[in-house]
């Protein structure tokens, strides 16, 4: 067969001219298609003719048939069928559409007909018009949606005309002729097209053609032919429908010949007549034959669109059909049919795989399909000739020679899989009609043969398939064709034809194109090689005596077997990856499996089979091969092959038939690796290897002896497992298998138990150990459950007690482990789990009951410690899951001891649920566990003082909650008993709380416990039930309980008020307060009460009562009254109180500082707030809200205005509560001879006044009458006191006075009483000079001695001073303030001294600055020193207060709730109000601060050392800094030990007048700078912080106190050369002999972000206002670089220059450029305007332009200079023109550029330095001064000296400080000038 390149496309016909398909159907304008409808009108007016000469059926002589033309007369049909013929498809698809709905309607859902506008006559014409388009045209449209309604059309007629319908189908199908020629209407038929389409690849058109089908069928067999009927037919409708179908698919294949025209493929003629026509052509020839050649030509004027239409109508048509055929066959096959004769209306079979030889392959592929098709259900297609006559050999022979030949030149990979599936069943149709398949290849060329159907070539075809198969099918999938070759080698009868197919088919697989492919053929050559391995052979099996057949069988054989052994030893040494390598990978494993097993159990009878003459060389050297090759993952594939042997054995019940076959083999392998393994540890694979070789032999066929299973085990098993190398779990696993496989066959149960306990001389401690015994317990539980009794043994109860052992102490002393390395926590846990039989099968325990017991009194004598258990109590679970399993094995006694551990320790001992379902099975042990839980509860409430402070209350107090919650849930869920939870869990006892009152540490652990309880309820109304189940009374006493006599007194009830939603209190505040009031009344009377519970008494009574009332507010407070803010008069910083809600104004309100006000909803604003409380003690715990005005407030409660309130007092709540309070409590107690008595009538009239306001009718025995009675009392008692000058009775008294006045001790603090209660103080104030100062105003008594005299006063002064300081008592106020600080504090007062003296002291001294303040703006009030002695004694204060002494314990740490206030150390709670002292201190006081910072520097300095304390002291020294002015005067300068030595030190190497030079910058910045800094400045260079690690916090501080110190000494610095320039020069230059820049500039670098900001943002993080109260080394970083810069831009630029990195360099030089530079400029031109120095000289700038220029005015002559500052400035140099001066000579105006250049560049100096010395320098020139050559100033600069040395030579004048650095930078001792050795003098 000639070869032909296919490329896809339709070679040239035979006469020069291209096959364009179906195209001319598509298209009534093209000549081919006028040629085919003018051929087609005239062959049919010829069939109707004749067939009316022939009389034919009267069905055939009826008119009716296509129309090419529409003959109705509708107007809307015409539009649609001239609509229908446009090329545009969507046009033409919806004029379908319409001609379905207008023609011939149905309905969508049942498609009946619906009524159609047009008669029926009508709709015939329409339908015989649309039938000539359907079949003509519209089939064979490219668009879908056309074809696709085109056959709805067809469909929907033949329902509405199904008569007309019925007459065209039969009309217009195949007919015969009487030369036996088949007449083709058209090209197909209807009836073929729409059974066609129901295979189309288009689903919609799929659906449309099966629904017209059916309808065609119903109309078909509706109007069956009656002669067709008498014919035999019967109403078979199949005699008609298969014809049909058969003849439009072999009229579509034939008329698709490559050799054909155009106009002969689609003819309407038959075949003869065409001959005929093309004979009479060629014998006329001349101008007939041009024209058939120029029709025949017209595809050449087609463009390529069209060409490319045509080609793919082409492929569409033929692939349909090859599909629908092969559809066709199975539908209608033979067996369906019951005969066939029906297939006689093929004329030509051929035309089924005419397209085997195609180019296209898509054809071949669908062909292939095709005549498999027709193999299997239509063979006698293949085998006979039409009328039943078989075919001729000739025929067939070219059918079976046609598949040869494809099967040669076949090379598209997708079209093997079908071509060897055709060849198959091609093969066995010879079986059917030949009886046997070997038929296929005998081929006879004798007619007289007994076959008549020849078939192929053995030989021939072994060749042509060896040669694809060795290509493997040229990449064709093999997973795909491999299943087809085990059937086609079994059907050749040659077994050298087979060997050669299969030695192709493994040859194959070097060429498949992956290594899934190169497994499937590997798969198909051990499943053929089997086959011929194992099939009888019958040429042997009666006759074995010739020697060279045996020979030949065996050499055949062994070939065979050594493919096998190939395709084995390919499995196991290939190396795969992927999934579709792991499915192909299991495929031919198997195949393995199933083949040696069946190798392997070949029964002895089956000696027929040529395997039996090589069965002893494959089991030996032939498998003994590939078993030397085995190595790595080999090894794990062998195992697991052996395994799939093991598992098919066992699941086909019978034994190995053949041991000694593979068995010899792996017993000899098994042995080979544990020799090569000797002395070494296995790998996992060789360890797999083993055990599927045990299981599979059987450990007796391995081992012939106990001794030698016994060496085994000790000598390899278990020295391998307890290897350290040892990690993988499935080693170990397989090794304990093998161990226990072993161990079985061991019948001695001593040695059993020998070998077992070697297994337990392993360390118990270590986590490996454990899990390795894990891992034998899980395998000996779940496989060997018969050796469970031997390995319960007391050497394995001994050592589970071990584990159990430290697995408690590994519980109770866990930070002991923190830190050691595999502690066995999981290890543990599982194995003791093991070891109690829990997850195992049998649930059967390992360990004895004795163990177990011994296990449950370690746990329960183990001491409970108060812990928050995260970690597991290991044994505890385990036992607690033991007791669950076993119920009644542990006794009750034991198990409820278990449950009360498991219930005090909680966590995952807890969680895991065992208490519940141990419970839930035993109602007695339920009660006494919830009984003992009870108890248990109510003791520890009692408290333990020894473990309270220990442990700490707030965690004893967590731990109780928490298990008083667990205890609860078992309660709700258990018990039906009638007592309420708070009782049973002990917080219902009134006496518990009573007796708490007297003990704060018992009131701690109370508090704690009832919030810490309450916050495990998620729900408020849960809360509520709780705390009210015990009644109402509890109440009271809680929240007096919860009351706290130091500090935030109420902090506590309002937490407890929050936590239960706040309605509870609200609700019954009234009736609390009545309550409480009786009870005071009552406890005064008896004076029974302690001192404690009165005072807590009073505070929660003052609390309830601001609960229900406001605070009054008296009417002459008019400003107190506009309670309501406006939104524009809002400030950040304000100070102001937030209304928590905001639905009820009166609700509680916060303090709180406005942050920002938000503008971008203008005009509406609202405002970040921060909630800082008095109830805060840390800035931490308050948050940030945004909030609207509305919410915001001036006062704290909402004010009650006298005059609005006085009708409603006489009847309201306030006039009953006044009343109660003054008749029961103020009146009979306020003159009683107890003290604290006394007291509490005092704190109670605080409440009357400052709440009521005693705002009634006056007049005898009224309210208000009783209470200024009361009042007056109480002074009269102090009157007294004070006449007999006794301090005790002074504070006593001054104390209840005080209280009265609104300093409430027990009640909160009120500043009407003043005013309510007209007190004025000066009668008081007169007496208080007489007592505390004698006539000299000398201190009289000694407030040291008497603590309680000094805090009666303070709070004296506190209350009173608003009301009572005037300008003319101002210094009495400040000096009682500074003699009744104390100047020292005792060690053992500390504590105290600190959180309550302290604090008082700074609330007065600010209550008396808000006055002094006050009264400065009214009047010119003159500063009091006893005002800033005050302030310095409290700095003093401040440097001595110890931070590292704890007063008490954190109480409230593990609160949940954000919102509830948490309480620390109560010993710096003062700093908060030491913070808002020096905000308002340095606000509004600053001469004052500036003074108590100067007598307390260094301690200050200091200060910035200690975290604490730093921010405080930063604020202090820094505000000071800016304040300004020297530190220290001439007449007190004395320099530090440390200065001197570095002074020293540097004028060592010095000349004299730079020693002096020296010496003057040490003393002048000592003038400046603090000492002590200056000490440290010097230690910088020597003592690096740089190399400190930041990241650690307890570091951190160092490095930021060293960049604090360097901002301190900037400011410092700038503050100094305010004052006079020199001093920046002096300060500089000592600051530069330091190198102190260096080290800070190294510090700076390694932290700073230099991310363009704002100027101000930098400022912040040390700015005051600062709400964090803390720095960011980050931050810092940024600011110092600023500020270094900024200040000393000399010395920044030369380190920039000398000692900054290169990757930094840039860095810095951007930040300059963007944030320093500019800011440098616009702070300089600020100083030029302010400055009062410039007199005639006027300067101007811009920070645009960066210019400034200076104009002076000197004896009539105008001086201009213009310095021009870089964007880099001070990295780069300022430059200087004074070339605009006329009048001066280049020399001189160059002399002062370069003067100014100097002192911007190289000198430090401002802008407005260096012109101001330009202008002195100008004056004196202009005097007659020469400027000195160094530095080209009259003046110098560091020293504003003129020049002072004169050189004898030459005559000009020196400064010296320039000449003797002229001669150190030379190193020449010549002047300047004159170049001469110098000898000069000094000018005076």
């Amino acid at each position: 067969m000639v070869k032909s390149t296919r490329n896809g496309k339709l070679p040239p016909s035979a006469g020069g001219k291209e096959f364009t398909g179906f195209a001319a159907f598509a298209s009534h304008t093209s000549p081919a298609a006028a040629a085919a409808i003018q051929h087609l009108s005239s062959h049919k007016s010829q069939r109707v003719q004749q067939q009316q000469e022939k009389d034919v059926a009267p069905a055939q002589k009826n008119k009716l048939g296509p129309s090419p033309i529409y003959t109705g007369t509708d107007g809307t049909l015409l539009q649609i069928f001239k609509r229908i013929s446009k090329k545009d498809s969507t046009t033409k698809s919806r004029a379908l559409a319409e001609l379905a709905n207008y023609a011939f309607p149905c309905s969508a859902s049942d498609e009946q007909p619906l009524e159609a506008k047009l008669i029926k006559s009508e709709q015939i014409r329409v339908f015989c018009h649309f039938y000539f388009l359907f079949v003509n045209k519209l089939v064979h449209d490219n668009n879908a949606a056309v074809r696709n309604e085109a056959i709805r059309v067809f469909g929907n007629a033949a329902v509405h005309v199904p008569k007309a319908c019925n007459g065209l189908l039969r009309q217009n199908t195949c007919a015969r002729s009487e030369q036996g020629d088949t007449t083709v209407g058209s090209i197909g038929n209807a009836i073929g097209w729409i059974y066609f389409f129901q295979s189309s690849q288009v689903v919609e058109e799929v659906k449309t053609a099966k629904r017209s089908w059916n309808l065609l069928l119903e109309t078909l067999e509706k109007f069956q032919d009656e002669e067709e009927q008498e014919g035999g037919q019967g109403s078979n409708l199949n005699a008609f429908i298969v014809p049909s179908i058969l003849c439009h698919g072999e009229s579509i294949l034939h008329a698709s010949a490559r050799a054909v025209t155009l106009e002969n493929a689609f003819s309407v003629t038959s075949k003869s007549l065409q001959m005929k026509q093309q004979g009479e052509q060629r014998r006329k020839g001349g101008k007939q034959q041009s024209d058939a050649s120029k029709d025949n030509s017209s595809t050449s004027n087609l463009d390529e669109n069209e060409k490319e239409a045509m080609e793919e109508r082409y492929e569409r048509v033929v692939l349909l059909t090859l599909r629908a055929m092969e559809s066709f066959f199975r539908e209608y096959n033979e067996t369906t049919l019951g005969s066939c004769s029906y297939f006689d209306a093929m004329v030509d079979p051929s035309a089924l795989w005419k397209h085997l030889n195609s180019q296209k392959s898509n054809f071949r592929r669908g062909t292939f399909g095709l005549v498999s098709c027709v193999a299997q259900n239509a063979p006698s297609l293949l085998h006979k000739e039409k009328g039943g006559q078989e075919v001729s050999q000739v025929k067939q022979s070219n059918l079976s020679k046609l598949l040869m030949n494809t099967l040669s030149s076949e090379r598209d990979p997708a079209n093997f899989t079908a071509m060897f599936e055709m060849l198959l069943l091609y093969i066995i149709s010879f079986q059917k009609y030949h009886g046997r398949v070997a038929a296929a290849w005998e081929v006879s060329d004798s007619s007289s043969s007994v076959f008549h159907c020849p078939g192929m070539d053995a030989a021939t075809f072994v060749k042509t398939l060896s040669k694809v198969l060795r290509r493997a099918c040229y990449g064709s999938s093999s997973l795909e064709w491999t299943p087809t070759m085990l059937p086609i080698v079994a059907t050749l009868q040659s077994i050298e034809h087979q060997l050669h197919i299969l030695s192709s088919l493994w040859n194959g697989r070097t060429a498949a194109v992956n290594t899934p492919d190169s497994m499937a053929i590997v798969a198909a050559s051990t499943e053929c090689a089997m086959y011929l391995l194992i099939k009888r052979n019958q040429k042997h099996h009666a006759d074995d005596d010739g020697d060279d057949d045996v020979d030949d069988d065996f050499d055949i054989a062994t070939d065979i077997c050594q493919i096998f052994l190939d395709c084995f030893a390919y499995y196991l040494t290939s190396n795969l990856g992927g999934t579709a390598s792991a499915s192909a990978e299991k495929t031919l494993r198997l195949t393995l499996i199933r083949d040696l097993q069946k190798l392997n159990s070949l029964s002895p009878e089956r000696n027929s089979c040529i395997f039996f003459r090589v069965c002893e060389w494959f089991w030996s050297e032939g498998i003994g091969s590939v078993f030397d090759s085995l190595d790595g993952d080999s090894l794990h594939k062998l195992s697991v092959i052996l395994d799939g042997m093991s598992k098919s054995t066992d699941s086909a019940g019978d034994g190995k038939t053949s041991v000694g076959d593979i068995q010899n083999s792996l017993s000899l392998l098994f042995w080979k690796l544990l020799k090569q393994e000797n002395g070494s540890f296995p790998s996992n694979n060789t360890l797999k290897l083993l055990l599927s070789i045990m299981r599979f032999c059987s450990v007796d066929l391995l081992f012939d002896s106990v001794p030698s299973k016994e060496l085994f085990c000790t000598r390899n098993l278990i020295p391998w497992i307890f290897n350290e190398k040892m990690m993988s779990i499935g080693s170990l696993e397989t090794l304990f298998r093998l161990l226990f496989l072993t161990l079985q066959e061991i019948k001695a149960d001593e040695t059993v138990t020998s070998i077992w306990e070697s297994c337990l001389q392993g360390d118990p401690f270590k986590e490996v150990t454990l899990n390795t015994l894990n891992v034998a317990l899980r395998v000996l539980t779940t496989e060997f459950e018969a050796l469970i009794s031997i390995v319960s043994c007391s050497a394995f109860n001994g050592f589970a007690s071990k584990v159990a052992q430290y697995s408690e102490d590994l519980h109770h002393n866990h930070a002991r482990y923190h830190d050691v390395k595999d502690v066995p926590i999981d290890g543990g846990l599982k194995f003791l789990q093991l070891s109690t039989g829990l997850g195992s099968a049998s649930n059967q325990p390992l360990v004895s009951q004795e163990t177990i017991s011994m296990w449950i009194q370690n746990v329960l004598i183990s001491n409970f410690e108060y812990g928050i258990y995260k970690e597991r109590h290991i044994l505890l679970e385990v036992l607690l899951s033991f007791a669950r399993s076993h119920l009644n094995s542990l006794g009750q006694e034991a198990t409820l001891n278990l449950l009360l551990c498991a219930w005090r320790e909680g966590g995952p001992s807890w969680e895991s649920n065992y208490i519940q379902d141990i419970l839930a099975l035993n109602d007695s042990l339920n009660h006494d566990f919830l009984t003992s839980c009870s108890r248990i509860l109510t003791s520890e409430l009692k408290g333990d003082y020894a473990i309270l402070e220990t442990v700490g209350v707030d965690l004893y107090s967590f731990l109780w909650a928490d298990r008083a919650f667990r205890a609860l849930e078992l309660f709700h869920h258990f018990s039906d008993s009638a007592t309420s939870p708070i009782t049973y869990v002990g917080l219902g006892n009134t006496e518990i709380w009573i007796s708490a009152m007297s003990s704060p540490l018992d009131c701690d652990a109370l508090y704690l416990s009832l919030l810490y309880l309450l916050e495990k309820y998620a729900d408020s109304v849960d809360r509520k039930s709780f705390i009210t189940g015990a009644g109402s009374n509890i109440i009271i006493y809680i929240l007096m309980t919860l009351a706290c006599t130091e500090g935030q007194k109420t902090r506590r009830c309002s937490n407890l008020l929050h936590i239960l939603g706040g309605d509870l209190i609200h609700e019954n505040a009234e009736i609390f307060i009545f309550e409480l009031i009786d009870f005071l009344s009552i406890s005064l009377d008896v004076q029974t009460v302690s001192k404690a519970i009165l005072r807590r008494a009073c505070i929660v009574l003052d609390w309830l009562v601001g609960i229900t009332l406001p605070k009054f507010v008296p009417a002459r407070n008019l400003a107190v009254l506009e309670d309501n803010l406006n939104q524009n008069d809002i400030q950040e910083g304000d100070e102001v109180w937030y209304v928590t809600n905001g639905e009820n104004v009166s609700s509680e309100r916060k303090r709180a500082r406005v942050l920002k006000v938000h503008t971008d909803d203008f005009p509406n604003l609202y405002f970040s707030i921060k909630l800082h409380s008095d109830d805060s003690q840390n800035d931490s715990e308050a948050g940030v809200k945004q909030t609207i005005a509305t919410r915001l407030k001036r006062n704290q409660q909402q004010p009650i205005n006298s005059d609005s309130a006085a009708s409603t007092l006489r009847d309201s709540l306030l006039a009953r509560i006044e009343t109660a309070l003054v008749s029961k409590i103020v009146k009979p107690f306020v003159k009683a001879s107890s003290d604290e008595v006394k007291r509490v009538a005092a704190e109670v009239l605080n409440v009357v006044v400052s709440y009521c306001g005693l705002q009634g009718n006056g007049g005898v025995e009224t309210t208000r009458f009783e209470a200024f009675q009361a009042f007056s009392k109480i002074e009269q008692g102090l009157r007294a006191a004070l006449s007999e000058r006794d301090s005790k009775s002074i504070s006593n008294n001054l104390d209840c006075f005080t209280i009265a006045l609104g300093y409430g001790l027990s009640t909160s603090i009120s500043r009407h009483n003043c005013h309510i209660l007209q007190y004025n103080g000066d009668w008081l104030i007169k007496e208080l000079q007489q007592i505390m100062f004698d006539s000299e105003g000398i201190v009289a008594i000694d407030t040291n001695r008497s603590t309680s005299l000094v805090l009666s006063l303070i709070r004296w002064l506190t209350i009173t001073a608003p009301v009572s300081l005037t300008t003319d008592n101002a210094s009495f106020f400040w000096e009682l303030m500074e003699s009744i600080i104390p100047s020292t504090i005792k060690v053992h007062d500390r504590v105290p001294f600190y959180s309550i003296l302290v604090p008082l002291i700074i609330e007065a001294i600010l209550v008396l600055s808000n006055r002094m303040h006050g009264l400065q703006q009214d009047n010119n009030t003159p500063n009091i020193p006893s005002e800033r002695i005050s302030t310095s004694k409290l700095f003093k204060m401040f440097v001595e207060w110890d931070h590292s002494v704890i007063s008490c314990h954190p109480v409230g740490e593990y609160f949940v709730d954000d919102d509830l206030v948490q309480e620390h150390d109560s010993s710096s709670s003062w700093l908060l109000l030491f913070q808002r002292f020096l905000v308002e201190q340095i606000t509004y006081n600053l001469d004052v601060v500036s003074h108590g910072a100067r007598t307390q520097i260094d301690g200050l300095l200091k200060c910035l050392s200690v975290p604490e304390k730093q921010w405080y002291a930063f604020q202090i020294l820094y505000s000071s800094a800016r304040k300004g002015g020297a530190l220290y005067s001439d007449d007190n300068l004395e320099l530090s030990e440390t200065t001197n030595n570095f002074l020293r030190k540097c004028m060592e190497d010095m000349e004299e007048e730079e020693a002096l030079e020296m010496e003057e910058d040490v003393f002048s910045t000592a003038k400046w700078l603090p000492h002590s800094l200056m000490s440290c400045m010097e230690s910088w260079e020597g003592q690096s912080v740089v190399g400190t690690n930041a990241e650690d916090s307890t570091q951190e501080h160092i490095l930021i106190e060293r960049l604090l110190q360097w901002i301190i000494c900037l400011e410092y610095l700038d503050s100094a050369g305010k004052v006079d320039m020199r001093y920046r020069s002096h300060i500089t230059s000592y600051i530069d002999k330091t190198n102190a820049i260096k080290e800070v500039f190294k510090i700076a670098m390694s932290f700073a972000t230099f991310s363009k900001q704002d100027q101000y943002s930098l400022f912040d993080c040390i700015s005051i206002s600062n709400e964090k109260m803390s720095f960011s080394l980050s931050q810092l970083s940024t600011l110092v670089i600023f500020r270094s810069i900024e200040s000393i831009p000399t010395l920044c630029k030369v380190w920039w220059n000398d000692y900054c990195r290169r990757s930094l360099s840039s860095q810095v030089s951007k930040f300059v450029e963007s944030m320093v530079a500019p800011e440098i400029l616009k702070r300089e031109l600020e100083r030029i305007d302010q400055s009062s120095d410039l007199g005639e000289l006027s300067v101007s700038g811009s920070c645009v332009s960066r210019e400034v220029v200076a104009t002076y005015i000197q004896d009539e002559c105008k001086l201009s200079v213009l310095i021009r500052v870089p964007p880099s400035f001070p990295l780069r140099n300022a430059e200087v023109d004074c070339q605009r001066t006329l009048g001066i000579s280049e020399k001189r105006w160059r002399f002062w550029s370069l003067q100014i250049m100097r002192m911007l560049n190289s000198q430090d100096g401002s802008i407005l330095d260096a012109l101001l010395l330009w202008k002195q320098n100008v004056d004196k020139e202009f005097d007659g001064v020469e400027p000195c050559p160094v530095c080209y100033s009259v003046l110098c600069v560091k020293t504003h000296a003129m020049p002072n040395l004169e050189c004898k030579t030459c005559h000009n004048r020196f400064h010296s400080g320039c000449l003797y650095k002229w001669f150190h930078s030379s190193g020449k001792n010549q002047c300047v000038l004159c170049q001469q050795p110098w000898s000069g003098i000094k000018i005076s």
